[in-house]
């Protein structure tokens, strides 16, 4: 596991582009049969989401604290985030060191999570892994990955605020019993058509018609 040398890279949240997002883009690798695979794997500023969020439908506040001697990330959803202009969606220096984040107890609207997010520490700030977080946070956004010249170059943000988050595929089929009609969207981040279904905005559209509509939307997070 090391750090790739980009820091930053250029981000939208729903087609707005958002300067100085925080990411660092981690060069990683399993082994099978045998043989190492590497791959990217990206990790965000905790609080330049929450920033990156903030008044919007996938909004949601971030508090640090303790319990029981142990420290806390407190995020719930729904909720907006203060923005510290100071710190927050702001140049930054290159931090070359990092630490697994191991110590924290991850509460969720709530509830303690049983297993800790993927999470890497650089200096005082949290880096969360873009699956890990979305995940944890109920899919309340989608992301594109847009690659140009076979360079990963741009994030694309989309806000996603479901009535319903699953976390299994065995949890939505239950919940579909008995539905006349289940609509069902699925997406990749490497699927080129997936990602102008969200440029285009049509996702968009059928999210507001169905909240518009009395339709509930069922967002599924299994990967």
């Amino acid at each position: 596991i090391a750090p790739l040398e980009d820091t930053l890279k250029k981000v939208e949240m729903d087609g707005k582009e958002v300067e100085n997002v925080s990411f660092y883009t981690m060069i990683m690798a399993d082994e099978y049969d045998g043989e190492i695979y590497p791959y990217n794997s990206h990790y965000i500023r905790l609080n330049d989401l929450a920033a990156l969020a903030s008044g919007t439908d996938a909004k949601f506040n971030v508090e640090y604290g303790e319990k029981d001697g142990k420290k806390t990330i407190t995020l719930t959803t729904g909720e907006d985030y203060k923005v510290d202009e100071e710190k927050d969606l702001v140049e930054r220096d290159r931090v070359d060191s990092f630490e697994p984040v191991e110590d924290v107890t991850y509460i969720i609207d709530g509830e303690e999570l049983e297993k800790p997010l993927d999470a890497l520490k650089f200096g005082d700030d949290y880096y969360l892994q873009l699956g890990s977080i979305r995940r944890a946070l109920k899919g309340i956004y989608h992301t594109d990955l847009i690659e140009e010249e076979g360079q990963e170059s741009l994030f694309r943000f989309y806000p996603f605020a479901s009535d319903i988050p699953v976390k299994t595929l065995d949890e939505f089929k239950e919940l579909i019993k008995g539905n006349e009609y289940t609509v069902t969207f699925a997406t990749g981040t490497w699927c080129y058509w997936c990602h102008q279904e969200y440029e285009r905005g049509h996702v968009q559209e059928f999210v507001k018609y169905a909240k518009d509509h009395d339709v509930k939307l069922i967002n599924i997070m299994e990967d």
